[in-house]
Formats: structure tokens, sequence, C-alpha cells
């Protein structure tokens, strides 16, 4: 909920706003995982694949701000994550933990992968 009503914030303009429902949101998350880390696999996938999402909203957020360690940070954070549970991913029976966890790949090592280059080296001359 903190990160649709976060995404209607961003989507106004108002990003400092929705980084702070996004921030809120992702500790919120943080500690799903960590209370789904005894439980099926599932379980913990799908609290991972939450916990992934408010990493993205983040760095997003962060991007927008021109906050680029901070985006940086959060964005390895997610990708780091997202890597985490490809091993669990075929034992997971829900499909739409294959969808967001599909569309989360596509994100964080797909389409980004040129951009997430760019900007390091823009970075780098800074």
């Amino acid at each position: 909920m903190l990160n649709k009503v976060g995404e209607v914030h961003h989507s106004a303009g108002d990003v400092d706003t929705a980084l702070g429902l996004y921030t809120r949101a992702l500790d919120v998350r943080k500690s799903r995982k960590r209370a789904a880390e005894n439980r099926p696999t599932e379980m913990l996938v799908t609290a991972t694949l939450d916990l992934v999402t408010s990493y993205a909203k983040v760095a997003d957020a962060h991007k927008t701000l021109g906050m680029h360690a901070e985006h940086a940070d959060a964005w390895s954070q997610g990708r780091t994550l997202l890597a985490s549970i490809s091993g669990a991913m075929p034992q997971v029976r829900l499909a739409n933990a294959h969808t967001t966890y599909s569309g989360l790949q596509a994100h964080f090592f797909e389409e980004g992968e040129g951009e997430r280059e760019r900007e390091g080296e823009r970075e780098a001359q800074l």
C-alpha cells in the first residue's frame, strides 16, 4: 500500500514524498522477509520479490532526485536479492511469483544494463 501511494506522489512530481513512502515500504518488507526466512520456499520467495520491488522504487526515486550513489546502492541491493532466489524459482508454484520474478529480471538484468554502465561511467568522470 505504501508503494502504491508513493507511485501516486511520484507520478505527480512529488518525488521527495514518494521516496519517504517507498523507504517506509522497504523497511516493512525487510521485516517481512526476515520473518519468512524459516518458512516454506514460496513464502520466502514472495517476501523477497516484494523487497526487490521496493528497492527498485527507492532506486528510481533516488535517480530522479539525482542521488546517484544512493541510486546505485539500492539498485545493487535489489539486484543481489533477486539473484539470491533464482535457484528457488523452479520450486515455486505460484504463477504470479514467476511473473513478478520475470519482470524484475528484465528490469534489473536486461533493460538496464547499458544504462547502468553509462551512469557508472558518468559518475566516474565527475
